[in-house]
């Protein structure tokens, strides 16, 4: 009787082919392996990671910062590319507290609210690109009536309203302040 060993080999999450160590990709996140031509249909880069589809979907990874953009820029001097930091210590040091705030900026969907025990007294901000209260103002109004959180202070971005039609768009329990830059 002769004994059988087993070994397991990592397998390629898109096809199912063994992978070489040296050769696999992986998602920056959840750490599963592809062949490099699997990943280039799955993986996709953002800054100097690689996520699969999956994790960009549901974690949220991808944030909108133009600051990290101004602190980390790639320059192209034609024989090489590199990345060019802000020379003036004034730039830095107001740059990169405006950068660290929108990387930790989240979104949380209204099931998330009743996960957290946000104290009472606690000043709460939500911001929101409405993209015009004509045709978004209804639907933001009613989602804030299914969270059990009321926020301190509510920011909309680019109402599209003139200053008389401004009273239009009223939320209970809330003062309203509408300005045109």
């Amino acid at each position: 009787m002769s004994a059988t060993t087993t070994t397991s080999k990592a397998c390629c999450n898109k096809c199912h082919g063994i992978l070489s160590t040296p050769t696999k990709s992986i998602c920056n996140r959840c750490k599963v392996a592809y062949h490099p031509i699997c990943a280039k249909r799955i993986l996709k880069s953002f800054r100097e990671f690689k996520y699969c589809r999956t994790c960009l979907t549901h974690n949220d990874l991808i944030k909108y910062n133009p600051y990290f953009e101004v602190l980390t820029q790639d320059v192209d001097d034609g024989d090489k590319t590199y990345t060019q930091y802000p020379t003036t210590t004034n730039t830095l040091e107001f740059l990169y507290p405006l950068s660290k705030v929108m990387e930790s900026c989240a979104v949380y969907y209204p099931n998330d609210f009743r996960k957290f025990d946000i104290p009472r007294d606690a000043v709460t901000y939500k911001f929101l690109n409405i993209d015009g209260n004509a045709s978004n103002f209804d639907t933001f109004s009613a989602t804030l009536t299914t969270l059990s959180h009321k926020f301190t202070v509510l920011a909309l971005a680019e109402t599209n309203l003139t200053n008389d039609q401004s009273s239009l768009y009223q939320l209970d329990d809330y003062r309203s302040v509408y300005q045109n830059c």
